[in-house]
Order: C-alpha cells, then structure tokens, then sequence
C-alpha cells in the first residue's frame, strides 16, 4: 500500500488452488473390424485415452469378452484389443451374410472416474458346400420278380437359407431307367422287364446314376447310385414251323427237318 507522499507497506495475499478429478479422454478412432468365415480369423485394434490429471493412472476393462461367432480379448493397462473368430465352430452365415460383434471399453482412472468406447466387429459369411447325409445308395431289381427299388440321396448346407437341388448325370440304363426329384434327392430304378430279358440265371449288371446336389451358389457335392439287375432263366422259346413230312413204304424211307429254338438269356441256344 502506498500513501499520497510515497511511503508504502506490503502485506502478501495466499491463494490456494485445489484440484478436481477429471475424467478421462478418448483418444483414440472409431474401432471397429472385419473377420471373415474360412480367411480372415482375426482382427486387432486399442482403445486410448488421456487424463490431464497429473499421474492419473488408466485402466481398460470390457463389459464382455464373449461374442457369438468369436471372442475378444483386452489388455487392461494399454487397451489392446484382438477378437478371434471360432471358425470351427461357426460355419453358419451364408455369403453375403453378416453379424456384428460388439465390446463395450470403460476406460477408469485411479479415482473412479470413466469413459467409454465401443468396438465393433463385422463377421462376414462365405459359401459352405453342401455335405452328404445319406448311407450309400443302391438296390436290386430281379427280372420277373422285383421290377423297381427306391432310395433318397440327402445332404444338409450349414448356411442359413440354403437351397439344395438335385440333378442326375443321366437318368437312362442300359436295362431300365431312373427317376430323380430335384428338390428332395428321392429316386426310382424301374426295371424295364418287357424289352429285357437276356440276362441269364446268375448273370448281373449295374446301372450306376451319379447325383450333384447343388447350392444356391453353386457349390456342390455328390453321390452315386448303384442298382444291381439280377437274370432270371427264361425258358426257350421254339422258332421252327410246324415239323410234318411223309415217309412210304416200299419209296420214301425217311425224311429230314430241324427243330429249332431260342433262348433270350446269355450263352444259351
């Protein structure tokens, strides 16, 4: 303080500045990540934060670690992330699907206060091939006896929504023909008796009709069909015309003529 004529005093004036917590900061982007089924089975990133709080220690904790498709994992004291996808496990999202994982990062400072960031990860799906659930297939036809045999070629795609068709190689046998649905695999051998009967006793032939069944995406897995047609013996059959001549006594002695016959089976007259 000073007067009109100069003379002055001092006296010191103290002020205290108390500090506050202050909150922390996100630093870090926006963190998020692709993963795709059979290719890219992880994804990495880290959440960051400051605190203008001197000393301020941070910690990252998760609200789960646990996905659908995969997990995560997260360091607690530097915020790096990695989430892996359960491949094995998870084979269900069809191409063009997709699914989204997400973790909830609280980032804590020493006294309490947080801050949050979410990470979010895209799993992508791919095209799954069909796989084969039926035994194999195949059956037997016997001339003359059992003309047709039935069975069903079946299979499962693990995408969601899958359409499966089934298409034959040839539906055409040498002894008969089969018949296939398209949509649901099941199929027929009929044996076509009429016009095939040159099979002998014990004698066998196999008409063999392979099955693709395809996705929507055109992949595709198949399976054959055997039928086995077992020969019956088929009486023979006289080709010749009525066998008649005339013999005399004393003049004609004898006469000549020849039976004949056939036999549709194999190997046989």
């Amino acid at each position: 303080m000073t007067d009109e004529h100069g003379a002055k005093t001092t006296q010191q004036v103290t002020v205290e500045v108390a500090g506050t917590n202050d909150k922390p900061v996100i630093t870090s982007q926006t963190q998020t990540g692709t993963v795709k089924e059979d290719d890219v089975l992880a994804v990495n990133g880290r959440v960051t934060a400051s605190d203008v709080d001197h000393g301020a220690q941070l910690t990252y904790t998760p609200d789960n670690l646990q996905g659908q498709y995969g997990s995560f994992s997260l360091s607690s004291s530097s915020g790096r992330w990695t989430y892996k996808l359960d491949n094995n496990a998870h084979q269900d999202l069809a191409l063009g699907e997709s699914h989204s994982e997400t973790m909830l990062v609280t980032v804590t400072d020493d006294k309490g206060a947080t801050t949050t960031q979410q990470v979010v990860v895209t799993v992508e799906g791919t095209n799954d091939k069909p796989v084969l659930t039926s035994q194999p297939q195949s059956g037997a036809v016997k001339e003359d006896d059992v003309l047709f045999v039935r069975g069903q070629v079946t299979a499962t795609d693990v995408d969601h929504g899958a359409v499966l068709t089934y298409t034959p190689d040839s539906l055409q046998g040498k002894y008969g023909a089969f018949t296939l649905n398209s949509g649901a695999g099941t199929w027929t051998y009929t044996l076509d008796n009429n016009a095939h009967q040159d099979l002998a006793l014990g004698e066998h032939h196999t008409e063999v009709m392979l099955v693709t069944v395809t996705d929507e995406h055109g992949a595709k897995v198949t399976q054959q069909v055997k039928v086995e047609v077992t020969g019956t013996n088929d009486r023979p059959v006289i080709s010749s015309a009525i066998q008649s001549e005339t013999v005399k006594e004393d003049d004609v002695l004898f006469v000549r003529g020849q039976v004949t016959a056939t036999d549709v089976d194999h190997a046989r007259c």
